[in-house]
């Protein structure tokens, strides 16, 4: 019975479907949409770099980052040629969401942080020699520099890539209405996921 807020859009349906399976009413107000890329030109070099078989190791932040670039990979028909490439690299992951993404596409996560932070990747590699190794990062939207600064400063080229841009998907009046349930007290929880 207990209402709750999830302002949320990345498995909006799944989340809430959890928590009204354990009895609550769940109010959806998804705050962020996850858009493709305008320009994948960017995208599409980092792809071809991965292919030519220039990366030693990638690291996935997100999952929904590798299935953006397999999308990618798909319209400019290299999909096999990128699964192909990507299963002779070894993966990095921050978290369970792309070690899923991975194992969707028949892959093994090679690496995974035992923390899903930058600073859990980085813990991960510490006792690794990274001088002259070349990481594929994917990166999500303004991710700061933690990550690729961190890898550079221990001697690795590092070469980012963000396959997707995010965009303000709420309504005004929505988004009007539900601050007021919040204000009135008609919301007994916000369940924030990022």
């Amino acid at each position: 019975g207990l209402r709750i807020l999830i302002p949320e859009s990345r498995e909006l349906d799944l989340f809430a479907a959890m928590l009204e399976a354990e009895g609550a009413n769940v109010l959806r107000c998804p705050l962020v949409r996850i858009l493709d890329l305008e320009d994948t030109g960017a995208a599409q070099a980092w792809i071809k770099q991965l292919i030519g078989g220039a990366f030693q190791d990638v690291v996935w932040l997100t999952g929904e980052g590798l299935r953006r670039l397999v999308a990618i990979a798909r319209h400019a028909g290299q999909e096999a040629d990128f699964l192909r490439a990507l299963s002779a690299t070894r993966s990095i992951t921050r978290g369970p969401k792309p070690a899923r993404a991975l194992r969707e596409l028949g892959l093994v996560p090679g690496l995974p942080a035992a923390i899903p932070t930058s600073q859990g990747i980085l813990d991960v590699l510490a006792s690794e020699n990274l001088s002259g190794r070349t990481i594929g990062v994917q990166l999500h939207p303004g991710a700061g520099p933690l990550l690729t600064d961190s890898l550079t400063a221990r001697g690795a080229s590092v070469f980012p890539v963000v396959p997707y841009r995010y965009a303000s998907g709420a309504e005004t009046d929505q988004v009007a209405d539900i601050i007021r349930q919040l204000w009135q007290g008609e919301i007994g929880l916000v369940a924030f996921t990022a």
